[in-house]
């Protein structure tokens, strides 16, 4: 009965820590992802402010 008990922990712990893990790689993409957004973003508004002051 013990051994049981000891290996339902041991599964539990290993499910969470895959959890933690999950959760952090899923953090770390959409930080990547939030990067790139902001880039691009950048990227356009610096060329939306050369061609409207080409045109003026």
């Amino acid at each position: 009965m013990l051994s049981v008990l000891f290996r339902a922990t041991g599964e539990l712990n290993a499910i969470r820590q895959i959890t933690e893990e999950t959760q952090m790689f899923d953090a770390r993409e959409k930080a990547s992802l939030d990067i790139q957004s902001n880039l691009i973003d950048a990227r356009q508004e610096g060329v939306d402010y050369n061609l409207g002051s080409q045109v003026g």
